[in-house]
């Protein structure tokens, strides 16, 4: 773990502290939300939930009496409604509501958000997708101040973790969401025991940020390399869950395959999205560089045989399968 912040300071140690919580779905807000409400040194005063869905956060604010406000409202009139609350702190645990300049200055170095991939690297949406996408072997998560530029302030906490050659785009948001739990839990720690804290700045030369729209089109390109398809391929994979952005596909004749497994295949001396051969598991397809086999597929979330594909494959031009390539 890398450790950006930590060092005494007495003057705020026993000292109660108002905290507004901005949240979805996600695990990690409602464990933050426990953890506040669990330490007789803070008061969770708020708690504000994102359109998306924070139904879990939502009940657990209501059961102990917490004001529960649509996230929006920080955007609309945040600092009115820190001001009203009292609220020491402002902690964003993978809300995606914006938080505007007027609530940042109201909250000078207390505003921190919970990033689920490593800065400065990996900002904005869907990073472990992308991490998986570009054959990253390591990942992590970020607990960083907030400022008017997405994803661009001082971190205070990081931490890094292997990525697993089995990790799907479902597991690896998982296993990244349990890292930033346990940054969360320090970092509260600290701050609750009247700790300061040191964030350290970015390299902001190195600042990537990923858009949603970037993210959208799950059309294999088969001029790839055959290892850049099997990571595009897990990546898109959230099953028994949808994905937040693509699911890797192929489509023909109004039938899209969705595919959820490939694995690398033998050299294949062919045209890129040809089919070489129909193995066991599956096609195996020339690409850019290799070939990949096709090792799960379903249509409409019913599982593609083997017999399904001889059907499938028999009335495809040339032996070739469709893709982003227009010719192919």
């Amino acid at each position: 773990m890398r450790r950006l912040a930590a060092a005494p300071r007495g003057d705020e140690a026993g000292a109660t502290k108002r905290f507004v919580l901005i949240g979805s779905e996600a695990h990690i807000a409602l464990d933050a939300a426990k953890i506040l409400m669990g330490d007789p040194k803070a008061e969770l005063a708020a708690v504000l939930v994102d359109a998306t869905g924070g139904g879990r956060l939502t009940r657990y604010a209501e059961q102990h009496d917490v004001p529960v406000h649509p996230a929006e409202r920080i955007r609309t009139d945040g600092e009115q409604l820190c001001r009203a609350l009292a609220c020491d702190w402002l902690i964003n645990a993978y809300g995606t509501v914006i938080v505007p300049r007027s609530v940042l200055r109201l909250l000078p170095g207390r505003a921190l958000n919970v990033h689920p991939g490593p800065l400065p690297e990996y900002g904005g949406l869907h990073m472990n997708q992308w991490a998986l996408r570009n054959g990253e072997t390591r990942f992590g998560a970020t607990i960083h101040l907030m400022e008017e530029q997405i994803d661009a302030g001082a971190m205070v906490r990081q931490d890094w973790f292997d990525i697993a050659p089995s990790d799907t785009g479902l597991t690896l948001f998982n296993r990244t969401q349990r890292a930033a739990i346990g940054l969360l839990r320090d970092v509260l720690g600290d701050i609750l025991a009247g700790r300061a804290l040191r964030p350290a700045p970015q390299d902001l030369t190195r600042l990537r940020v990923y858009r949603h729209a970037e993210a959208l089109d799950g059309r294999i390109d088969w001029r790839w390399s055959a290892r850049q398809i099997v990571d595009f391929v897990r990546a898109g994979n959230y099953r028994p869950f949808t994905s937040p952005t693509y699911t890797a596909y192929i489509e023909k004749a109004g039938v899209r395959l969705e595919i959820l497994k490939a694995h690398l295949g033998a050299p294949a001396a062919a045209p890129c999205g040809t089919v070489v051969e129909l193995c066991p598991d599956g096609p195996r397809v020339a690409c850019g560089e290799g070939s990949v086999v096709l090792a799960r597929a379903e249509a409409d979330q019913v599982a593609f045989g083997a017999a399904d594909w001889r059907r499938w494959l028999g009335t495809l031009p040339q032996g070739r399968l469709p893709g982003r390539d227009a010719d192919l």
